[in-house]
């Protein structure tokens, strides 16, 4: 089965401590969008090294494809705030 990537959707914006930001789990649908953050803050948890914020944006197919690992522009704001996510507590 294909499955098609959305044209804009819901994804999750993880932060990282050296500053750098990256993009994951574009979807249409904000629930599984949810489902994805609650997953990725569990399997971070006991991580040496974790992700300081998270947040779900709303943005374009281009703009996910196109966005770099690691990106490190301050302008950068990779999208439409969605919702505020849980700082990860050490």
């Amino acid at each position: 089965m294909l499955f098609a990537m959305p044209l804009s959707g819901f994804a999750v914006r993880r932060d990282w401590p050296d500053g750098t930001h990256e993009f994951f789990g574009l979807t249409g649908s904000l629930r599984r969008v949810l489902r994805r953050l609650g997953r990725d803050k569990r399997s971070w948890r006991q991580g040496p090294v974790r992700p300081t914020s998270r947040i779900v944006v709303w943005l374009s197919a281009t703009t996910f494809q196109r966005h770099q690992r690691g990106c490190r522009d301050l302008g950068c704001v990779g999208g439409l705030l969605v919702r505020r996510g849980v700082e990860v507590g050490r």
